[in-house]
Parts: C-alpha cells; structure tokens; sequence
C-alpha cells in the first residue's frame, strides 16, 4: 500500500498513526508535491499496489485547473487498471477533487455519520463492519471512492 501525504504533514507521525490504529506496517508513505500532475510520475512507479489518499492533497489544482486535473485523474486509473493496482481517494463531498474523481470510479461508498456513529453505507460491504464513535459531526459527507 501506497499513502499519499499532504506536503505539510510528517510523515513519521503519520506512519505512526496508521500503524498504531490498524496494526500493521510494511507500507510507504510519499509526500505529495500538492499538484496531482506533478505527482502522477511518482505514483505510477509503484505498480502493483493499492494508492490510499485524501483528494484534499491536489483540491487547489482541481478547483483551479479542472480538466488538467481530470486528465491525470484520468491517466493514472488507466495505469492503474493496466497494472493490476487499485486507488482508494476520499474526501468530503463538496471537493471539487473528489467529484471529478468520481467520474471514473467503479465502487463508491459513503460514509454517513447518525448519532455519533460513522457508517460505511454499501450494497455490499468490502469486509467486516467497522464504525467509529466520534463526539460530533456538523461537516458535509464524507465520501470513499475506490478505483480498481
């Protein structure tokens, strides 16, 4: 697995964080350069991988320069289709990242939270239920795209 961290985030913490909460290690951390065209080159040389990320990485370049944006978007499921490698991009629903992400997204999950519980709202679940209790929720939707 593959994580994409925003360019202002340390990457030992969070590598501690994913650890500490899932249990695991053996993965890699790249540290985005904040523009999703300039880090494409980077994330297609991990081939055979699954790509974990939070869209809000490149949200600048697909508010500012959308069908860019879409065309690495574009490019890079085309390379990951090819290679065998899934992506999974999350955000929340407003992100104009995540909803020219969603265009080319062949599973689309969403997380709703009621009564300070978070849900992952499926057809049919990916694995085992999990939920998360949280104090209080007052954001839009959040919402996990997974690209195989």
């Amino acid at each position: 697995m593959v994580f994409i961290a925003r360019p202002d985030e340390d990457i030992l913490k969070l590598k501690n964080s994913i650890e500490k909460m899932s249990g695991k290690n053996g993965f890699t951390i790249i540290k985005s350069s904040g523009r999703l065209t300039d880090d494409c080159k980077l994330i297609e040389s991990y081939n055979g991988t699954m790509l974990i990320t939070d869209t809000i990485v490149w949200e600048n370049e697909a508010v500012a320069n959308q069908s860019t944006y879409e065309s690495a978007i574009k490019e890079l499921v085309e390379h990951n289709t090819a290679h065998g490698s899934g992506m999974i991009f999350f955000a929340y629903s407003s992100y104009a990242g995540l909803k020219i992400a969603s265009k080319y997204a062949t599973r689309e999950r969403r997380l709703i939270e009621t009564e300070n519980h978070i849900f992952l709202r499926t057809i049919r679940p990916p694995g085992p239920l999990y939920y998360v209790k949280v104090e209080n929720l007052d954001m839009p939707e959040l919402k996990l795209i997974m690209m195989f």
